[in-house]
């Protein structure tokens, strides 16, 4: 399969936000083709984590496809995209019978059968079979050149790098002093809370604080070091004037830009509203556009200023820094609402009320084959694991006298170990914040305005 055939452009959220709304208004550019949604985040590590255990195509893509089954059905593990919920009513989806998208795909890759495909095909080939069943009117039946991988997770942008040498990256960048605080929950603990447990989540949370800094010194890092060009969209100019904002950045990728009256939300060209945000944050575009126009007006703090230097590949004044490192040390807003929060009265009795009731529950084996145990940067997979087996069920039915007292013993110290890891958390949430001074400046990178 010649790789060169296609134009690889990978949309992550970066040290940004919004990737999601992004990818949904170039959904419908005919020059460009990409599945929706975020059922393609995992893609690397289930493909590697498979490759060294099959000897067959078919048992690769029939296994790859029980991890990823929203692109074959978007009805299963629809997630936070709602992609069992397009169309202006919220009564549609993208269904093809598993066997049949199977089958395509295997179509799509070598002949051979003595070697399993390489990643690059089986990616090339996901796209391909996806848009064979699913492609809108707009393409005439011809797959563009152009494929928007929405790999989200800077992360994962290495082994793309390495499939496709001469991918361009599209990143998301934000206020941080804003987004920092608002990213801590909607990319993680809402995920948290709906699929752990009470105690577990009580024990993920605490450390919480320092994962976007964490996240966002990483993908700077990668930035600063890697050649390819990186076309950088800010969340608050997309928001404010979407229309000019999207048009410039497809003129940068050297594509047509829409027509004002074009550019809607879409997943396979089926409308798409935020019904996630609508059911669980109570709050529509609208809402979201004009909290963050509302934001732009606040005061910035040098934390700000330090991104954009960072971005724009400036230095940065020594008088700058010093007050960058003094403002670090201070305790933020979110951070004292999260101590308060954690630390009171109703939380800590809420905790050791929920012992005997998770306890006296039927045992909750969490699955590993999901891409957030599994792999999600976030989850901390070792506790995971411990919680999986003092959850064993005793003869496939309950937990013994003996695993119950055990596990209330066990969460009886995690409390005690979550009181120290938000502490551990506040310090982490400083030492990486101090440690964007120690990188490069980003040459290779664009604003798109």
């Amino acid at each position: 399969m010649k790789h060169q055939k296609f134009n690889m452009f990978a949309l992550v959220v970066g040290p940004g936000a919004g990737s999601k709304y992004l990818h949904t208004l170039l959904d419908s550019h005919p020059e460009m083709y990409a599945i929706p949604g975020y059922c393609m985040m995992y893609f690397y590590p289930h493909y590697f984590d498979i490759y060294k255990s099959v000897r067959s195509n078919f048992d690769l893509i029939n296994i790859l496809l029980d991890r990823i089954p929203p692109i074959y059905d978007t009805r299963i593990m629809p997630g936070s995209e709602t992609l069992d919920q397009l169309g202006e009513d919220g009564n549609e989806y993208m269904h093809v019978e598993k066997r049949y998208f199977l089958q395509k795909v295997l179509s799509y890759l070598p002949s051979s059968i003595l070697d399993i495909a390489s990643s690059a095909d089986v990616l090339l080939a996901l796209h391909k079979a996806h848009f064979d069943f699913f492609s809108t009117l707009i393409y005439n039946n011809k797959m563009p050149k152009n494929i928007l991988y929405h790999i989200h997770c800077d992360a994962y942008l290495p082994f793309l790098m390495k499939d496709f040498p001469d991918s361009k990256i599209i990143s998301m960048i934000r206020i941080p002093s804003v987004n920092i605080s608002r990213r801590l929950r909607s990319s993680m603990l809402e995920a948290d809370i709906v699929k752990l447990n009470a105690l577990d989540y009580y024990f993920v949370k605490s450390s919480v604080i320092s994962k976007i800094s964490c996240y966002h010194f990483r993908a700077l890092n990668y930035y600063a070091k890697v050649s390819t060009e990186i076309f950088f969209v800010d969340y608050q100019a997309l928001v404010n004037d979407q229309i000019n904002i999207v048009n410039s950045l497809l003129k940068q990728l050297g594509l047509h830009g829409f027509s004002d009256s074009c550019l809607t939300p879409t997943f396979a060209g089926k409308p798409h509203k935020l019904r996630f945000y609508e059911k669980h944050r109570n709050m529509t575009i609208e809402t979201i556009n004009s909290n963050s126009k509302s934001i732009s007006s606040k005061p910035r703090l040098i934390l700000d200023a330090i991104y954009s230097a960072k971005l724009e590949g400036h230095s940065i004044p020594f008088i700058i820094k010093f007050k960058y490192i003094l403002e670090t040390f201070m305790l933020r807003d979110y951070e004292k609402a999260e101590l308060a929060q954690f630390f009171s009265l109703s939380s800590i009795f809420s905790y050791f009320n929920n012992i005997s009731r998770v306890v006296a529950l039927s045992p909750r084996q969490y699955d590993f084959l999901h891409g957030y145990f599994r792999f999600k940067w976030s989850t901390p997979q070792s506790y995971i694991k411990m919680v999986n087996f003092l959850n064993k069920p005793h003869l496939n039915s309950a937990l013994s006298n003996f695993q119950k007292t055990n596990l209330i013993l066990f969460y009886i110290a995690i409390y005690f170990v979550s009181c120290f890891a938000i502490f551990l958390s506040l310090f982490k949430r400083r030492y990486y914040q101090l440690m964007l001074l120690s990188l490069d400046p980003i040459q290779n990178g664009r604003l798109i305005d």
